[in-house]
């Protein structure tokens, strides 16, 4: 907010925010979807709430192993782990490549050598608040806008896969600790660049691009 209590201004530059030379972007993709909204989906508890009643488009990016169960199209998959979005991508359920070929372009800020990793899209952005802050900065730089975000509260929930908290296996552990990873003041930070582009359709960033 700026002191007369008015919301701060929109970013429009998500690489000066971050302090990157586009350059050093993956110049054929920056820009390249102007015009577009996306849909980014990650693999929270809430994540088939979330997407309930949506209508249904190929513009989705997918974080993490969401990726392997999401049964619609992918355009782009993003995660920081750049050793597992390998390994995700190759292990996406057979029905779903039949149903909707191709796993979609791979984003990753991590940077690896070797054949294994040059079908991956670098970008230069900070890795911070685990796959799903990054996720967006990348959306933004590919152009899209709006973004919505489904399966990606920012909170302790949990992840679809996982058993219930109340489970006996969970033995009294939490199944994510993304409160921790990504804390508010990070959420916070974000939101100049996020307002008026993204919408969150549950958890703390809602309730943040709502009330902030």
């Amino acid at each position: 907010m700026t002191k007369k209590g008015k919301p701060a201004p929109l970013v429009k530059d998500v690489f000066a925010f971050l302090g990157v030379d586009r350059r050093d972007c993956p110049r054929q993709l920056v820009d390249r979807f102007v015009g577009n909204d996306l849909l980014i989906v990650g693999s929270g508890r809430c994540v088939w709430d979330d997407t309930r009643g949506l209508p249904e488009t190929s513009n989705v990016m997918v974080v993490n192993d969401m990726g392997m169960y999401w049964p619609g199209c992918i355009k782009h998959w993003y995660s920081n782990d750049i050793d597992q979005l390998i390994h995700w991508n190759i292990g996406r359920r057979r029905p779903l490549y039949r149903w909707y070929p191709g796993g979609g372009s791979l984003h990753s800020c991590t940077k690896r050598d070797g054949k294994d990793y040059q079908e991956v899209y670098h970008w230069p952005f900070p890795g911070q608040g685990g796959s799903g802050i990054p996720a967006i900065m990348v959306a933004i730089a590919l152009g899209y806008s709006p973004i919505t975000l489904a399966g990606m509260p920012f909170d302790n929930s949990g992840h679809f896969y996982d058993p219930p908290n109340s489970h006996t296996l969970s033995r009294g552990h939490l199944w994510s600790d993304f409160i921790s990873e990504t804390p508010d003041s990070l959420l916070v930070k974000a939101l100049p660049l996020f307002k008026g582009r993204v919408r969150a359709l549950s958890g703390r960033l809602r309730d943040m691009l709502e009330n902030g």
